[in-house]
């Protein structure tokens, strides 16, 4: 769209909106093509290359014959291709690139093995000091009690950890001056020297990183428990109100889909009668395509009309004026008791009884 100046106006988001539905459909037909070669056994590399391959052909085509409905507008010149030229570019530009997302995005994303997900622990440590506590045989509430102790127990085994892990290069190059000789124990010391301000800094900066994280999951972590526990009061309410229309719906669906079957059977059993009746409809819908009428935009109402008053040549202004106050006076009277379509009905007659005007003009505009 940048590169076709094409801005967004209501036409373009028109487009957009236009195209939206059929964005999903060639991922959807891949994936689904991809699916059905994983339940014959493929791997996932496998399936989908196999899926892609299937069903590139036929996505494509379905892709370039919406665009090319919509595309030969984009150089349509006049007032048509000024209304309908951003229109046309939107909607070819988002299924082309919903085609190529689909042929490619979808089955690179498709072909990655899955990944395991699952912490081998808690990683929220409230969790994990709850967790410990019943594990230990303690109750609810005396597990609830002992998450403070607990985290601090978390903390400084952390901290241990972290400091033998940071600071054992230095130690090891200090424990080892007295078995190397006077030069290796000089140079052994130099890099000591050098390297413990760089080590504090780095051990610094990771328990701030460390504290930070930690704050972070102490207080979001409570917000997410109240918000989980929000939604599945809210979820359970709105189950219960839509209950019957759920249960409706369902019952419906079941009931077309049973009878889609059965219509299903007849149409197959009676094929030659769903054909006459087919090219009947056919044949009836272009009967009526002449009788609807062609135009380039459709009437539109804008709730106005205009009044034009002529006066003979070199009528003075103060004369022109108050013919004018006299058409508005006399408008608004008869508007307090005609509809609007009688009082220009009207004002047509009376403008073709006096003929005998020159050109001098004055329009108003007046909302009805």
């Amino acid at each position: 769209m940048y590169m076709r100046e094409v801005s967004l106006n209501i036409m373009s988001l028109g487009g957009l909106a236009l195209g939206v539905g059929m964005l999903v459909d060639n991922s959807s037909v891949v994936l689904e093509s991809i699916f059905r070669c994983t339940e014959e056994g493929d791997g996932a590399t496998e399936a989908a290359n196999r899926g892609t391959n299937e069903v590139a052909g036929a996505v494509t085509s379905s892709t370039l014959t919406t665009v090319a409905v919509f595309l030969p507008l984009a150089f349509v010149e006049g007032i048509a291709g000024q209304l309908f030229g951003d229109l046309a570019l939107t909607v070819t530009f988002s299924l082309l690139a919903s085609l190529l997302v689909a042929l490619y995005l979808i089955p690179m994303v498709a072909s990655r093995p899955a990944l395991n997900l699952l912490a081998d622990r808690d990683v929220v440590w409230m969790l994990r000091a709850y967790h410990d506590g019943r594990g230990a045989g303690k109750g609810r509430l005396a597990s609830v009690a002992g998450l403070a102790p607990r985290g601090a127990n978390y903390v400084a085994a952390w901290l241990g950890k972290a400091a033998r892990h940071d600071f054992r290069p230095l130690a090891a190059a200090w424990g080892g001056r007295g078995q190397r000789g006077a030069l290796g124990n000089i140079l052994s010391a130099m890099k000591s020297v050098v390297l413990a301000p760089c080590v504090l800094i780095l051990f610094a900066v990771r328990v701030f990183l460390m504290m930070l994280v930690t704050l972070l999951v102490s207080l979001v972590f409570p917000v997410s428990l109240v918000l989980v526990a929000v939604l599945w009061v809210l979820s359970q309410a709105v189950r219960l109100l839509l209950w019957v229309p759920f249960w409706l719906f369902e019952t419906l669906f079941n009931a077309f889909r049973n009878s889609y079957e059965l219509l299903l059977r007849f149409s197959l059993g009676f094929s030659a009668l769903v054909l006459l009746a087919m090219l009947g409809l056919s044949v009836h819908a272009g009967w009526l395509i002449p009788q609807l009428g062609t135009e380039l935009i459709p009437p539109l109402k804008q709730g106005e009309f205009g009044i034009r008053m002529e006066a003979p040549p070199g009528t003075r202004i103060e004369q022109t004026e108050q013919r004018a106050i006299q058409v508005a006076v006399s408008y608004t009277h008869l508007r307090a008791h005609e509809t609007p379509e009688h009082l220009v009905c009207r004002l047509l007659l009376e403008k073709k009884k006096k003929k005998n005007k020159s050109h001098t003009t004055i329009t108003q505009r007046t909302n009805i």
